[in-house]
């Protein structure tokens, strides 16, 4: 509960004005994700598909005048649950989403990075015609106490063409409280006013 302080609970005006052809509706907002970035611990919760941005990539010895290449980082995630697609809420995903497809690692045996290409399309063929994702949590090496108590990051990862689009999921350290509203009774001049502006707007012309 000590997360419900961070709420603005002013009333002094209304947040939002969402124009549904002639009704107005007025509305506050709410934030219902902490920003990940603004963490300690926000690599935990983040996929970095290039070495760390706010240290140099590659930088030169002074001594040898040679080009010192920063380590691309290497993450293991373990797939915890496969969710139907329309089931997912899409206000926990946040974050850049990043695309994953087979390794090219020219270290790996060809053999192998072979049977590692149909594994992976495999994969990607049984989400896409099952209407799946898939949820995974971030592993952790554990090797000092300190990391034992960080959060664990947790990713979806949407089939496409051969590939798998990635995003962050929010865990229950970024979920921020809300209140639920009291559902009242539409009285029935309002719905058939709302009713008609909906039908009008179906029969609207959209350019972009």
């Amino acid at each position: 509960m000590f997360k419900c302080w961070l709420h603005d609970y002013g009333t002094d005006s209304d947040h939002l004005r969402i124009i549904v052809d002639k009704i107005v509706l007025r509305c506050d907002v709410k934030e219902c994700l902490l920003d990940a970035d603004s963490l300690p611990t926000a690599s935990q919760f983040f996929l970095l598909p290039n070495t760390n941005l706010s240290q140099p990539t590659a930088r030169v010895n002074p001594s040898s005048k040679q080009l010192c290449v920063g380590k691309v980082p290497v993450y293991t995630l373990e797939a915890i649950s496969v969710v139907k697609k329309e089931g997912l809420c899409e206000s926990l995903l946040f974050g850049h989403p990043i695309v994953a497809s087979a390794t090219r690692c020219w270290k790996i045996d060809w053999d192998e990075l072979e049977r590692n290409q149909l594994q992976f399309t495999a994969l990607v063929q049984h989400l896409s015609k099952n209407n799946l994702v898939l949820l995974t949590k971030r592993q952790s090496s554990q090797s000092t106490s300190s990391e034992k108590s960080l959060p664990l990051g947790f990713f979806i990862f949407f089939p496409s063409q051969n590939t798998l689009l990635v995003k962050s999921v929010a865990s229950k350290e970024l979920v921020m409280p809300l209140g639920e509203m009291e559902v009242k009774e539409i009285p029935e001049e309002i719905e058939l006013v709302k009713k008609f502006c909906v039908i009008k707007m179906s029969s609207h012309k959209i350019i972009l």
